[in-house]
């Protein structure tokens, strides 16, 4: 069973925009499986388990009773909502085939803030047996249900819960709300940014940043939500239903956010290490022409295919043949680490909150900075890190009480467990590189994050928004002469938008948006690299997550606050691109070259 569930696939839908799942088949993707746990494994073999196991599980329960003669304890219980009794006697069952002890479930009834609800309150199990039931009852599950671990001594609340002495009390909304805060701090799933307190550096606030341009393509009709990104005026003419709903991606382009400053400071931290990491190079950061850092630096770095049927552009050469996509330039894993927050330690939740990273400890005072303003930046939500599965996080506790040092975690797409929340890159002229997403809540497999946000598209209402913060870092750029332009492709009609790279521009996009990197022309030369980190963020909405059942509803986590639209849209700024002027055109006209394709948008420096 162990060996079979690494050939399966995860479960979970997509987008049906034409995106291909990507998804690796671990349910843990930030941690290899113990290789002591031999049971608790696979997605779609319940029937296997439960006809297989479930005997053992009944020979170990009559052997334990005659053993004890009589003396046996009371089986352990664990409490749930709004669990069917089919799904509470799998959850027995898994819990028992884990634990080796006899359980019990009672399901609770839910509180009146709270009545869809569907969580499993787990008292003195390890955060990584409860992950494991979760993965003995993915095919048992009708629907997603929350399995939190307690320590033995808590009961997971703020004193709230009322005391019933055998654990039988009804759950009350705030130990409902404390149960999911507490899955969010053991798995790291809301993780904020760092923001320390006092000014910024030099004084930087928010009203000196300009938003050059909100871009608004990749259109597709929905049924769920409308993301209120596009005025209202007009439906496309197949919209015969007052349900329709409008869903576009979004890419917004800010000019000073990052000022000479802290451009000079991060480019220095990546390319001599700073204080942060000993290189005995002393290559001069200013000399940029020089290329990477080899100290620092590695090429390592590759976008997966996210395109097996060959219906999106490819690198090709003049003669159409396909050219190789090479590994390109990346920071060595153990130096993006340095950037990055600190390891999850499930049996704490350490490095889960801002009391625990002491505002910024230990992490390069430039990246935290930047950090800040980004938080200022939208501080219409909550920032947050990209929580496994959509970024590898290390993780701590368990049968593991060392750092996962995983060298092949580098990747330009880290949608699924593949890069680290921070990623470095540093493309020079003649690479190649692929169209791709960076995530999609639509396709995450099964994981913590699922269990309590389920499958869903990214903008939908009330839910977590995926978003990549890309910060060009060069201090000269000739974007006319030497190019490397961040490309976005309008899948159903193919246009295409280019953010030309400017010293310390920032693009903020959806993480499902159709992008690539181009690498720099002819006449920036052999080693001359455009430099960027990106930050793979997750903007939440502000208040305390729903638990499972209860989420949606609202308006989407908006990527541009709705003042900054407005005057964007005010000043013409704003550019609604491809399949998205279908909202406002029925037609979806849209201006072309002479050769018929749509003629890119290109978004020039400021």
């Amino acid at each position: 069973v162990a060996r079979w569930s690494h050939c399966q696939g995860p479960r979970g839908g997509t987008r049906g925009r034409g995106r291909t799942s990507r998804s690796s088949s671990s349910r843990l993707p930030m941690t290899r499986m113990p290789a002591s746990r031999t049971v608790a494994m696979g997605t779609r073999r319940w029937h296997l388990i439960t006809c297989v196991l479930s005997p053992l599980v009944g020979l170990a329960g009559c052997a334990r009773g005659i053993s004890l003669a009589g003396s046996a304890a009371p089986p352990r219980l664990v409490r749930t909502l709004n669990a069917s009794p089919t799904e509470r006697a799998a959850l027995v069952e898994a819990l028992e085939v884990i634990t080796g002890e006899q359980w019990a479930c009672r399901d609770c009834a839910p509180p009146p803030e709270y009545p869809r609800a569907r969580l499993a309150e787990l008292r003195g199990v390890e955060p990584l047996d409860a992950q494991y039931a979760a993965e003995l009852l993915d095919e048992a599950l009708e629907e997603p249900l929350l399995l939190i671990s307690l320590a033995d001594d808590s009961d997971g609340s703020d004193g709230s819960q009322p005391d019933g002495g055998d654990g039988h009390a009804a759950m009350d909304a705030r130990h409902v709300a404390s149960l999911v805060a507490t899955h969010e701090r053991t798995w790291g799933l809301r993780r904020a940014l760092d923001a320390p307190s006092g000014h910024s550096p030099g004084g930087w606030t928010p009203d000196r940043a300009t938003l050059s341009a909100r871009v608004l393509f990749d259109g597709a009709a929905r049924e769920d939500v409308d993301n209120g990104m596009l005025e209202r005026d007009d439906a496309p003419a197949d919209a015969d239903s007052e349900d329709f709903a409008w869903d576009v991606s979004e890419v917004a382009v800010w000019d000073g956010v990052c000022d000479e400053p802290l451009r000079a400071a991060l480019l220095e931290l990546l390319q001599t290490g700073a204080d942060f990491y000993p290189a005995a190079s002393t290559l001069d950061p200013a000399d940029e022409a020089a290329g990477p850092n080899p100290e620092l630096w590695t090429r390592a770095l590759v976008d997966r295919d996210d395109d097996p049927d060959g219906t999106r552009e490819a690198p090709s050469s003049a003669d159409g043949a396909a050219l190789p996509v090479a590994p390109s330039w990346t920071l060595r894993p153990e130096v993006a680490r340095r950037l990055c927050p600190p390891p999850v330690d499930t049996q704490h939740g350490s490095g889960s909150g801002d009391a625990a990273r002491a505002e910024g400890a230990g992490r390069p005072a430039a990246i935290v900075e930047m950090e800040r303003r980004l938080r200022a930046l939208l501080g219409h939500c909550d920032v947050c890190f990209s929580p496994p599965p959509f970024a590898a996080v290390p993780l701590l506790g368990g049968d593991r009480d060392e750092e996962e040092e995983d060298e092949d975690s580098v990747e330009l797409d880290g949608s699924l467990g593949g890069s680290t929340p921070i990623v470095a890159n540093a493309p020079q002229m003649g690479e190649r590189f692929l169209w791709h997403i960076d995530g999609d809540p639509a396709q995450a497999a099964p994981s913590p994050w699922t269990d309590l946000h389920g499958s869903y598209p990214n903008r939908s209402p009330g839910r977590p928004r995926l978003v990549s913060a890309l910060l060009y870092l060069n201090k000269e750029w000739d974007a006319n002469a030497w190019g490397a332009p961040t490309r976005f492709r309008d899948p159903p009609t193919g246009a295409e938008v280019r953010v030309l790279p400017s010293p310390g521009r920032l693009v903020l996009m959806d993480q499902d948006a159709t992008h690539t990197v181009t690498a720099p022309d002819v006449a920036a030369g052999a080693q001359r690299a455009r430099f960027s980190l990106v930050w793979k963020l997750c903007l939440f909405p502000t208040g305390p997550t729903p638990p499972p059942g209860e989420q949606g509803g609202g308006a989407p986590v908006r990527m541009s606050s709705e003042p900054t639209a407005r005057q964007a849209r005010a000043a013409q700024r704003e550019h609604v691109v491809g399949s998205a002027c279908r909202r406002l055109d029925p037609a979806g006209r849209s201006e072309t070259s002479a050769g018929g394709a749509p003629a890119p948008l290109v978004i020039p420096p400021p």
